[in-house]
Parts: structure tokens; C-alpha cells; sequence
């Protein structure tokens, strides 16, 4: 099968990888530091969006009392040039377009392969995301990653992100549907049927003949039997990081938005370096979307074995059980666990729903094999034999 080629879910992976271009390279403006240095007291080495522009300035000595003292703020603009919004603007551009031209190129490559695994796809996404920020970093930021011990971090959160980003096209493109024949698979059942009740009238059989549940039409298998929820731990990790990103980044964009308006309203001009400290703020919404998704997939793994056994297949009942879960742990806590359940609702719905949109369909298994030492234990439940047990004489 064939994974569908969709225009849209390019452009949006196209907007996410710019935005990742912009969290790990900013926006291109800074050039290579003329000799090491170090970040002085009062103020976090890391100063900008970035993986490898954690720059400081060396500490400055104690000013006479003749010469005016330099606020920290004051030495940190001096060592940040003047940047646009336009750069920000053309290196997300960048990053997005060299990423979506490798996708692309490898998305064609595995469709005449006749390749549409999940995991194949978060491969090319995560070589692509690499393959398209390597070559956008500069050569000195590569010598101040390993002065600083940061590149196998830099390229574990590209790699990472860039096979989310492809797993996530998979599950929203689908699969082609060649072969799907809804005319054929009812003659073939016609036909099925007509043979059985010839079967049965030829052998004057009264029964009732049991219909198999697996059908072959062409190419194409269809499959009647009892079916269950697929349980995969991988795919309920990615369902919880969707849903905290999702959700930390509106509180990220309704929290900017409402402080933009703060600003206009008091008519505070827009400054590029906004987009630098929105940047930082972005980075800090990623991580604690990842740190949230780890208790997430233990509500979505317990929520999940509760619908399996009540035989639940249906997006409603994973949602609602999404929904009451948290508030029905934090019950056990108490007033202040109840507050956090309440708030932990939406995303848990938002993850129970798209683990079971991920996650898929797959036939119940069957009964294991059944170890045999004695044919007399071969009848029924409800056998006589069952209640009454042979005397045997000493």
C-alpha cells in the first residue's frame, strides 16, 4: 500500500520545521564570537532562541568611580547585533523549505517502494529535520557545540522532532485506496452466501452454517471477526506529547497574544528582540510539553486497559474517559487534586482521542493453545460429569 500525497499536511509540517529552524538556529543574523567567552554573574548563559548562541560577555572589571557603571542589559545589547523581522521571517523560510524538498523527495521515493510503515516515515522525517538544520548551521557553531558538550542533545531534539513530525503525516495522510472494491466484496458475499445454502439443502443439514469472518476480493483482504484497540506504548508517548504541546502552546499564544495587546494598548513600539525572549519562552513550552507527556501516557495506558475490557472500540468513549480520568484520580487527593484534575481534562480527552485515531484497529487474539493429560476433561461446562464424580472401589 501507498501512503496518500497530501498538499496540506506538507505545508503544515513545512510551518513546524521553520519554526524548529528558528528554535535551534534563530535568525541567522549572529556571527562567529572573535574568542571565547563567558557569561557574567546575574545573567543566564543562555540569552537567545537558540542551541549554540548561548553567548555571555567576560566579566566586566570593577568601573572608578569617575566612569558610569554598565547595566547588564546595556553589555547584553552591545553584544547583540541588531536583528529584523524579516531574518526571522526568511530562516524559517529556509529551514522549511530545505525540509519539505527532502521529505518530499524521500515520501515519493517510498511510495514506489510500496513502503508506508509508521516508523519508516518518522525515519525520513527525523533525516530530513536533520538533514535540513545541519546544513543551516555554520561551521563555528559546530566548534562552540562541542566546546560546550551540546551536540548529541542538539541533534537528539532535531532527530526527535523531525520523526514526531513524520509520524505524525503518516497518521494524518492515510493510505491510498487502490483495491478497495465495495461492489466486489458484496458479489463475493452473494456468492459465499448462495454456495452455503446450496451446501445445506444438498446435505438436508437443518444447522445453521458459521460464516467466516475472513473474506479475500482481488488483492484486498476484509476482515468481520471481534476487534479490539491496538496497544502500543510508542504511539501513546506521541499521542501525550500532541495533546501538552497542543495544549501548552495555546496558553503560549493566547498568553503572547493578550501581552501584545498589553503593549499596543500602551503603544510600546515592537521590538525584534521580542521574538528572541518569545523564542525562549517557546523552548521552555516544548520541554515541559514533554515532561507532562510522561504522566499522560500512564492515564492513557490505564484508561486504555479499562476500555478494553469493557470492550469499547468507539472515539466518544475514549474521549470521555479522557476527560473523567484525571478528575476521577484527583479525587483520591482531594480539594487541591481536584483543581489539578480540572485542568488536566481537556488535554487527557485531546490525547484518549488521538491514541485512538494513531493507534487503530487490530483482530482480538485467540485462545492460546490448550495443553492436554486427560481426554475425559474434554466435555462441557454444564456437563453432568462435571458435578458428578466416579466411585471407585478400594
Amino acid at each position: 500500500m501507498q501512503v496518500k500525497t497530501k498538499i496540506e499536511a506538507f505545508i503544515s509540517s513545512a510551518v513546524i520545521a521553520g519554526a524548529l529552524s528558528l528554535v535551534s538556529l534563530g535568525n541567522g543574523s549572529y556571527q562567529a564570537p572573535s574568542k571565547p567567552t563567558a557569561s557574567f554573574s546575574g545573567l543566564s548563559p543562555t540569552v537567545s532562541a537558540t542551541f549554540h548562541r548561548a553567548e555571555g560577555v567576560s566579566p566586566a572589571p570593577e568601573p572608578s568611580p569617575s566612569v558610569p557603571k554598565i547595566s547588564d542589559e546595556q553589555r547584553l545589547k552591545s553584544l547583540m547585533p541588531p536583528r529584523s523581522l524579516d531574518s526571522y521571517v526568511l530562516e524559517a523560510l529556509k529551514g522549511g523549505l530545505v525540509y519539505i524538498v527532502i521529505f518530499i523527495l524521500a515520501h515519493l521515493g517510498l511510495r514506489r517502494l510500496q513502503q508506508s510503515g509508521r516508523w519508516t516515515y518518522a525515519g525520513i522525517g527525523s533525516l530530513a529535520t536533520s538533514i535540513s538544520i545541519a546544513g543551516l548551521t555554520p561551521l563555528w557553531a559546530w566548534e562552540r557545540l562541542l566546546q560546550q558538550g551540546r551536540l548529541s542533545f542538539y541533534f537528539l531534539v532535531i532527530a526527535g522532532a523531525g520523526a514526531m513530525m513524520g509520524f505524525i503525516y503518516r497518521w494524518r495522510a492515510g493510505l491510498e485506496g487502490e483495491g478497495d472494491d465495495p461492489s466486489a466484496l458484496a458479489r463475493a458475499l452473494e456468492t459465499r452466501s448462495a454456495a452455503k445454502q446450496a451446501t445445506v439443502a444438498s446435505t438436508n443439514d437443518q444447522g445453521t452454517a458459521t460464516d467466516e469472518a475472513l473474506i479475500a476480493v482481488g488483492r484486498s483482504e476484509y476482515f468481520d471477526g471481534p476487534l479490539q484497540v491496538r496497544t502500543t506504548f510508542a504511539v501513546m508517548f506521541v499521542a501525550a506529547i500532541v495533546s501538552s504541546g497542543f495544549y501548552c502552546l495555546m496558553l503560549f499564544v493566547f498568553g503572547a497574544s493578550a501581552d501584545l495587546a498589553i503593549k499596543l494598548g500602551v503603544s510600546i513600539p515592537f521590538l525584534p528582540e521580542m521574538a528572541n525572549v518569545a523564542g525562549v519562552n517557546l523552548i521552555f513550552t516544548l520541554a515541559l510539553s514533554v515532561v507532562t507527556a510522561l504522566p499522560s501516557t500512564f492515564l492513557i495506558f490505564l484508561g486504555h486497559l479499562i476500555l478494553r475490557g469493557f470492550n469499547k472500540l468507539s472515539y466518544p468513549a475514549y474521549i470521555v474517559s479522557g476527560f473523567l480520568a484525571p478528575v476521577l484520580l484527583s479525587l483520591l487527593v482531594g480539594p487541591l487534586g481536584l483543581i489539578v484534575g480540572l485542568q488536566a481534562a481537556l488535554p487527557m480527552a485531546i490525547a484518549m482521542g488521538v491514541y485512538r485515531s494513531m493507534a487503530g484497529l487490530e483482530p482480538k487474539p485467540v485462545k492460546e493453545d490448550i495443553i492436554l493429560n486427560d481426554r475425559r476433561n474434554l466435555v462441557g461446562a454444564n456437563h453432568a460429569r462435571r458435578q458428578f464424580g466416579r466411585l471407585v472401589k478400594s
